[in-house]
Order: structure tokens, then C-alpha cells, then sequence
């Protein structure tokens, strides 16, 4: 995978560009746990902590800038997105007006 990915060094890499964005979401064994319990990501590794360090080695092994474009508007989307609030008053609104469960 090394070799395909140093290939493609001075180019858009969707790859590297994933392994860059779970490198900013795993950084501990805790947050692996974490993705395993809401189905983000699955663990063959027999524990948390050896996923953990599977992907911190993955990370490392990757030459690549992370911030082609591409990426930095994606990770620019997401923290736009956890820093609204709409997204925590639009479902309940929803649950307590449409639906009506506040009545």
C-alpha cells in the first residue's frame, strides 16, 4: 500500500487523505473504542490498543501534505458543521413540534 500511496506523492491521494483524516480522529486507544461502538470502523486486531497502533504506523508511513484542497474544504465543512448548532436544535425541534412528542 506504501508503494502505491509514495506513487502518487505530489498528487490528489484519496488514501492519504483518509488515513490523515482518521489520524485526526484516533488518538488514543479510547477514541478507537469509541469508532468501533458507533460502527465507524471495525477492529480485527484483537484489542484497541493494537488498532490504535496500526493506525499511528499508517500515519507516520505517509509522506503526503494533508491539506490539498479537497481535504482542507472537507475538514473545513466539518467543523463549520460540529460548531452550528443547528445541527443539535433541528432534530429537536422535529421531535418536539413536528412529531409531537413535547405535547
Amino acid at each position: 500500500m506504501y508503494e502505491f500511496y509514495d506513487h502518487f506523492v505530489a498528487k490528489h491521494c484519496a488514501f492519504g487523505e483518509y488515513v490523515h483524516l482518521m489520524g485526526d480522529l484516533i488518538k488514543s486507544p479510547e477514541d478507537v473504542k469509541h469508532l468501533i461502538n458507533c460502527d465507524v470502523i471495525e477492529n480485527f486486531l484483537v484489542t484497541d490498543k493494537n488498532a490504535f497502533r496500526m493506525w499511528d504506523n499508517l500515519q507516520s508511513g505517509i509522506k503526503y501534505s494533508r491539506y490539498s484542497q479537497p481535504y482542507h474544504e472537507m475538514v473545513k465543512k466539518i467543523n463549520g458543521q460540529c460548531k452550528s448548532t443547528l445541527h443539535i436544535v433541528k432534530p429537536n425541534f422535529i421531535n418536539f413540534f413536528v412529531q409531537g412528542h413535547g405535547m
